[in-house]
C-alpha cells in the first residue's frame, strides 16, 4: 500500500473492515489511479519530446523548423474542466497542477532545446 499521502497512513491495511472501508478503500485506489495516470502522461509527453527534439537534426530547415514551433502539439490536454481531476487536484496536490506545473515546464522546456540531462543525444 502506498502511504505517500497522509490521508492513508492511519489505514495500513485492507482487513479494517466497517461500513464506511469499502468506499474509503475505493476512493484510495482511485487517487492511485490518477496518480499513476499522471504519471504515465508526463513520461509519455517526455518521451516524445526527446524523440521530436533529436529528429530535428535530421529533417530539412522548412520541417525542422515546423516542427520546433509545433513540438507541444496535441501532447497533453487539459484536464481541469473535471471535477474529479479539480478535487484530486486541490485535494492532494496542493492546488497545483500535475500536467502544468513550474518543474514541468522547466522539465518540457530542458526536452524542447535538447539540454535535460536525459535529452537524446546519441543519434
Amino acid at each position: 500500500m502506498d502511504t505517500t499521502n497522509e490521508v492513508f497512513n492511519e489505514h495500513d491495511n485492507y482487513n479494517c473492515y466497517d461500513d464506511t472501508t469499502p468506499e474509503y478503500y475505493l476512493l484510495y485506489d482511485y487517487i492511485r489511479l490518477v496518480r499513476a495516470l499522471i504519471e504515465e502522461i508526463n513520461d509519455t509527453r517526455d518521451d516524445v519530446l526527446r524523440w521530436r527534439q533529436a529528429i530535428i537534426k535530421y529533417l530539412p530547415e522548412r520541417w525542422a523548423e515546423g516542427l520546433r514551433c509545433d513540438m507541444l502539439s496535441n501532447l497533453c490536454r487539459n484536464f481541469e474542466d473535471f471535477d474529479a481531476y479539480k478535487h484530486y487536484m486541490n485535494s492532494y496536490c496542493g492546488g497545483v497542477d500535475p500536467l502544468d506545473n513550474e518543474g514541468v515546464c522547466q522539465r518540457v522546456h530542458r526536452l524542447i532545446t535538447g539540454t535535460d540531462e536525459t535529452s537524446i543525444n546519441y543519434l
